[in-house]
C-alpha cells in the first residue's frame, strides 16, 4: 500500500513529539545536577557561619526559586509543550527543521504541506491536479528517516555535569553527614537561632519565672562544664551588662529594671554567646478608673446619680448600684460581697466591666481583678453602708365632746422618713363579753405630701347604736411608701368606748339626779340672792341721773354672777337629758330663769 498525505502528517507529529521528550530528557538531567550542586553549596555555608534568620531565609528561598526556575524552564515547559497545554512546534516549523538537517529535502517538505492547504483552498476545477501533485510528493518525502535527526543517547554528553556533582555529593553524606544535616537544618529553620558551641553551658536557673511588666526582674545564670569563665554578661535591649558572681562554682545573677513585654535577652561568656531567650513578662492588671451610677427605688423621688472613683458608699436600702470600671490587662473582674458571695463583671469592650447590684445591707465588699497569664490577684477594698426604710410613726389624742358624749374628736401626727402610702381609722364592734360583731371597718383618712403631717378626725359612736354593754375598739393605722421590702404598718394606742348595762344606766342616772337637784337648789338659791341685789341697785339707782364708777362695777358684777348661774344651768340640762323624773322641774326652772332675765 502506497504512502499517503496523512501518513506523512503523522511522522511529523511523532517528530514534535520526540523532539521534546529529548529537551525533557536534557532538562531533567541539567536540572538534578543543579539540584544537588545548589543544595550542597548552601548547606555548606550555613554550616560554616552563623548568619541571622533574615540571610538564611534569602539563602532558603534562593536555593528554591533558583531550581524552581529551572525545573520549570527546562522540564516543565517541554512536557507542557509535548502534551499540547502550551503552544508548541506547529508542523511547518518542524518540517523546516528537518529541511535544514537533510539537504535532499531542502524546502520539499514545507512546500507540499503549502500545496495540500492551497488544495484545500481552490476552485472546483484545479483540485484534482492539486491532490495529484500532493500524493507525488509525499511518496518522495516517505522514504527519508526524519525521525533518526533526533538521538536521544546524544544527551549522554550532559551527565558531565551530573556524575561529579552527585559524586561528591554523596561523599560528603557518607564522610561528613552532618555537614548536610545540620546545615540543611539552619537553612529550614531559618526562623530558629544558632550560635557558635560552647566548650560549656550556659543554664538560665530562672527561665520558666515570670516577671510583672515594670518590675525589676533578677536573672540568675549557671554556667556548668570542665571549665567555666570568671565572668558573664547579659544582654538587653542592645546593651551588655556584666552579671555579679555568687557564691556557686559558676553561679552569677544581675538585676534588669522596668522590665516590659517581648524583652529579650541572651548571655555571653569568653566570646560565646548563648541562645536569645524571651523573657516571660506579663502584663499587670490594672483599673484606671471606675464611675459608679446610682439608681435610687422609684418611690423616693431622688434624680439618679453618678460618682466618680468613690468606693465607700452611703445609700438608701434597695438602690441599685452599677460600677462602671476601665481596666487595663484585666480578662476577668469579680465583685466580692461581704456574706462571701460573689458577682461576676460583664465586659463590655475595650477594657470595661460592669457590675451591678441591688443594695440590701451593709458589708464590706471588693473589686477584684487578674489576667490569664498573671496569677495574681488584685484587689480593692470598700465599704458599703445601707440607709434602711424606718418604721413610720403615729401618735394619736381622743378629746369627747361636753355637749355630746357620743362624739370623739381626734388630733394626731404621722412621721416617717420619705412619706406614706395610706392613713386609716379602723374599728370593732364587740358584744359584751368581747366577741367581734362583724368585721373590723376600715375608712381612709386623706394625706397630704410630706414626712411629718398631723390629721383630725370625728368619731360618731352613737351611731354605732351599742347597748347593754357592747362596746367599740377603735384606733389609727398608717402605711409608709417603703417599695422595697412593702408598705410598714404602725398602729396608734387603742381607745375604746363601752356601752352601759340597764343597771349601769339606772344608777347612772340616779346618780345625776341628784347630783343636778343639789346644783339645781344652789343655782335657784344664787339666782335669788341676784335677784335681790339687783331689786337694791335699782332703788339706790332711782334718783341718780348718772351712774357712778362705783354702780357701774356692781352691774358688771351681777351680770357676771347671772352668766354664771346660767352656765351652770346649761350643765344641768345636759345632766337631765335622760331623766324624765326632772324634765318638769327643768321647765319651771327655765321659765323662772327668763323672767329673771326681763327684770
Amino acid at each position: 500500500m502506497e504512502p499517503t498525505y496523512h501518513d506523512l502528517l503523522k511522522r511529523l507529529d511523532v517528530f514534535i513529539r520526540k523532539w521534546y521528550l529529548n529537551q525533557m530528557i536534557r532538562g531533567a538531567i541539567l536540572i538534578l545536577a543543579l539540584l544537588l550542586g545548589s543544595w550542597l553549596l548552601v548547606a555548606t555555608t550555613a554550616f560554616y557561619t552563623y548568619w541571622p534568620g533574615w540571610a538564611r531565609a534569602i539563602l532558603f528561598y534562593g536555593f528554591i526559586l533558583l531550581n524552581l526556575y529551572f525545573l520549570v524552564r527546562l522540564v516543565g515547559v517541554p512536557v507542557a509543550r509535548r502534551q499540547g497545554w502550551m503552544k508548541g512546534m506547529d508542523r511547518r516549523e518542524a518540517a523546516r527543521l528537518i529541511g535544514e538537517h537533510f539537504p535532499e529535502v531542502r524546502d520539499k517538505l514545507v512546500n507540499t504541506l503549502e500545496l495540500s492547504e492551497s488544495a484545500r483552498k481552490a476552485p472546483g476545477f484545479s483540485v484534482d491536479l492539486l491532490v495529484a501533485s500532493v500524493e507525488q510528493r509525499t511518496r518522495m518525502l516517505m522514504p527519508i528517516p526524519m525521525l533518526n535527526m533526533i538521538d536521544l543517547r546524544a544527551n549522554r554528553r550532559h551527565l558531565k555535569f551530573l556524575i561529579p556533582i552527585a559524586a561528591l555529593f554523596v561523599l560528603v553524606l557518607m564522610v561528613a553527614p552532618s555537614l548536610l544535616s545540620k546545615g540543611g537544618e539552619k537553612v529550614v529553620s531559618y526562623n530558629k537561632e544558632f550560635v557558635r558551641e560552647a566548650p560549656f553551658e550556659f543554664v538560665w536557673v530562672n527561665s520558666d519565672e515570670q516577671f510583672e511588666q515594670a518590675e525589676t526582674a533578677l536573672l540568675r545564670l549557671r554556667l556548668t562544664g570542665k571549665e567555666v569563665p570568671a565572668e558573664a554578661y547579659v544582654n538587653s535591649d542592645g546593651q551588655w551588662l556584666r552579671m555579679q558572681n555568687t557564691a556557686e562554682v559558676g553561679g552569677c545573677e544581675t538585676e534588669l529594671p522596668q522590665v516590659k513585654a517581648g524583652m529579650q535577652v541572651q548571655f555571653r561568656a569568653d566570646e560565646f554567646t548563648s541562645l536569645t531567650y524571651d523573657l516571660r513578662v506579663v502584663a499587670r492588671p490594672v483599673v484606671e478608673q471606675f464611675e459608679v451610677a446610682l439608681s435610687y427605688p422609684v418611690y423616693l423621688g431622688k434624680t439618679p446619680q453618678s460618682l466618680q472613683n468613690t468606693g465607700d458608699l452611703v445609700v438608701p436600702e434597695g438602690t441599685r448600684i452599677t460600677w462602671r470600671i476601665q481596666s487595663r490587662s484585666v480578662d476577668q473582674l469579680v465583685l466580692g460581697l461581704g456574706d462571701g458571695g460573689e458577682v461576676q463583671g460583664e465586659r463590655m469592650g475595650n477594657g470595661r466591666f460592669d457590675v451591678t447590684v441591688a443594695a440590701r445591707q451593709e458589708m464590706r465588699y471588693s473589686i477584684r481583678y487578674r489576667n490569664k497569664s498573671n496569677p495574681r490577684v488584685d484587689s480593692m477594698a470598700f465599704t458599703l453602708r445601707v440607709i434602711a426604710d424606718q418604721w413610720p410613726v403615729i401618735q394619736a389624742g381622743e378629746q369627747a365632746d361636753s355637749l355630746q358624749p357620743f362624739v370623739r374628736y381626734f388630733d394626731g401626727e404621722i412621721g416617717d422618713d420619705y412619706g406614706f402610702s395610706s392613713l386609716a381609722f379602723c374599728y370593732r364592734i364587740f358584744d359584751p363579753l368581747g366577741v367581734p360583731q362583724g368585721e373590723l371597718i376600715t375608712a381612709p383618712i386623706a394625706l397630704g405630701k410630706g414626712t411629718r403631717q398631723r390629721f383630725f378626725h370625728y368619731f360618731d359612736v352613737k351611731a354605732l347604736e351599742l347597748r347593754n354593754g357592747a362596746y367599740v375598739d377603735y384606733y389609727f393605722e398608717v402605711s409608709d411608701n417603703d417599695g422595697v421590702n412593702g408598705a410598714k404598718k404602725a398602729r396608734s394606742a387603742t381607745f375604746q368606748y363601752r356601752s352601759l348595762t340597764e343597771e349601769q344606766r339606772e344608777e347612772k342616772i340616779a346618780t345625776n339626779t341628784a347630783e343636778t337637784t343639789d346644783q339645781l337648789e344652789k343655782s335657784i338659791d344664787e339666782s335669788r340672792k341676784i335677784e335681790k341685789d339687783a331689786e337694791k341697785l335699782l332703788r339706790k339707782l332711782v334718783d341718780k341721773k348718772e351712774l357712778s364708777w362705783e354702780d357701774k362695777r356692781l352691774i358688771e358684777q351681777i351680770k357676771q354672777r347671772q352668766a354664771e348661774v346660767q352656765e351652770q344651768l346649761r350643765d344641768a340640762v345636759n345632766n337631765m337629758q335622760e331623766n324624765s323624773q326632772l324634765r318638769s322641774a327643768l321647765r319651771l326652772l327655765v321659765l323662772y330663769w327668763q323672767e329673771l332675765e326681763k327684770q
